[in-house]
């Protein structure tokens, strides 16, 4: 559990000092007293639940001349678009990222769309994911909820420490250890326990 909380402490980091850096570089035609000027109400918010909470969007309210691309949580974000001729976009074309945005331990972050990303790290997201949209059902016998979450790999609800229920068979992923060689375990509250 610490391991995962300094790893997402580190990815928000890391991620806020990227948007800043890119955010300052692409706008280096401005002076800082001019940039501040106008992007002074603008706040960028990359914090997700879900997938669809994260999109690639501008920053910087150019479009594909001097846009800064970055992944957001669109919704929460307030990108203030500076109104009058003063403020110029860099001239340099950028054109948007061919990458998803992905919702990664409540942060949004870009995936290539070729999947760099390996297979656990894919199984660990969308059960997560899968489990959070699930919220409204009972989660407290701790159900499978997936038997291919992705191929190779279930999704399963359960405890920590185990409980009894979490033995019955009712509440095991039929094609684990048949079809399936691995396993994601989250709780109730949709909080990763195990990978195997």
């Amino acid at each position: 559990m610490k391991k995962t909380f300094f790893l997402v402490l580190v990815l928000i980091l890391v991620a806020c000092s990227q948007i800043k850096s890119d955010i300052s570089s692409e706008l280096k035609e401005l002076s800082p007293k001019k940039y501040a000027q106008f992007f002074v109400n603008t706040t960028i918010d990359v914090s997700c639940e879900l997938d669809f909470d994260c999109v690639m969007d501008s920053i910087n309210c150019c479009s594909e001349i001097g846009a800064d691309w970055s992944c957001i949580n669109q919704e929460r974000s307030n990108v203030d678009c500076p109104i009058g001729a003063e403020f110029t976009c860099p001239r340099e074309e950028i054109p948007k990222p061919q990458v998803a945005c992905k919702c990664l331990n409540s942060a949004c972050f870009p995936q290539t769309l070729t999947g760099i990303q390996d297979e656990e790290t894919i199984a660990q997201i969308k059960c997560i994911n899968l489990c959070l949209t699930q919220q409204k059902a009972d989660l407290t016998k701790g159900p499978c909820l997936s038997d291919e979450i992705i191929p190779n790999w279930v999704c399963d609800v359960a405890h920590s420490p185990k409980l009894p229920v979490d033995l019955l068979k009712e509440n095991q992923c039929p094609a684990f250890s048949k079809t399936a060689g691995h396993f994601v375990e989250v709780d109730e509250k949709c909080e990763l326990i195990k990978i195997f």
